[in-house]
C-alpha cells in the first residue's frame, strides 16, 4: 500500500529481514499480521515487484525489469 519504486521497496526488506519478528501493526485500522509476518512480507515485496514489472535478484543490482 506504499508507492515505491522497486529499488527503494529491497532496501526496506533488507532493512528489516535479518530481524526476528512474527508479528506486524499498521497505523492503518484493521491492519494487522499476528503470525508469520515476516513471511508475509517477503511474498507482500515480490507480489509488489510482480505487479510493477520488476522482480528480485541476487547480487549488486538486487532488482531488475522482468518485460
Amino acid at each position: 500500500m506504499i508507492p515505491l519504486g522497486p529499488r527503494d521497496v529491497i532496501k526496506i526488506l533488507e532493512a528489516v529481514e535479518d530481524l526476528p519478528f512474527h508479528q506486524a501493526t499498521s497505523t492503518w485500522p484493521g491492519r494487522f499480521i499476528r503470525e508469520n509476518a515476516k513471511e508475509v512480507l517477503v511474498d507482500s515485496v515480490a507480489s509488489h515487484l510482480g505487479r510493477i514489472g520488476w522482480k528480485r535478484i541476487a547480487g549488486p543490482e538486487k532488482v531488475v525489469p522482468v518485460f
